[in-house]
């Protein structure tokens, strides 16, 4: 049974059936909701990762202008 958590005292015995709780019919279905829910924000996650791997070349670049300026160095040696 679940506690009462109202402050006044009602005289119940301080519990309340499962009858009284407001949607206890539906728990499965709050479940339910709540792991779709988890699941699609999971996968907009991927999501927005693979487009930011796709789509967002400034690691490639800056790794690649490195390269090059190493390498043009190098031959002028001014490294």
């Amino acid at each position: 049974m679940l506690q009462n958590i109202d402050d006044s005292d009602s005289g119940g015995g301080g519990e309340i059936d499962e009858e009284d709780c407001v949607g206890s019919g539906s728990d499965s279905d709050s479940e339910h909701h709540s792991g779709y829910f988890l699941l699609m924000e999971k996968i907009a996650k991927d999501v927005n990762d693979i487009q930011s791997r796709l789509l967002d070349h400034r690691p490639v670049i800056t790794a690649e202008i490195r390269f090059f300026v190493r390498e043009f160095e190098e031959k002028r040696g001014l490294r």
